[in-house]
């Protein structure tokens, strides 16, 4: 999966995102990815193929680096005790493109 870019600015704050793999970051042994809020940076691993994920393999990349930046938001929003609520992130990181279609269809998008 290739990005549109690895620096993304979160409410103020610059995050590198970095694809590594488990045998150069010992942090990616029990997770696929991580924020790391001290440095700002966003770490993850490429999935790879398996007979589940062979036809969606950038969508599960995708999804990762989204429940990922979901946590950088808490963290820079000031939301700290909800960026440890795997539940409230994942769904957030799922349903986000659902929310933000219905604010399209009914013009209700926030203006830049």
């Amino acid at each position: 999966m290739k990005l549109k870019k690895n620096k993304v600015d979160i409410l103020g704050t610059q995050y590198t995102i970095i694809k590594d793999s488990v045998a150069n970051d010992p942090k990616l042994i029990n997770a696929n990815a991580y924020v790391e809020l001290h440095t700002h940076k966003i770490v993850y691993e490429e999935s790879y193929p398996t007979l589940e994920t062979l036809e969606k393999l950038d969508e599960r990349n995708k999804k990762i680096i989204r429940h990922e930046v979901i946590h950088a938001f808490f963290q820079e929003s000031g939301l700290r005790k909800y960026n440890d609520d795997e539940v409230l992130v994942e769904w957030l990181a799922l349903q986000f493109g659902k929310i933000e279609k219905v604010f399209n269809e009914l013009g209700i998008k926030e203006e830049k």
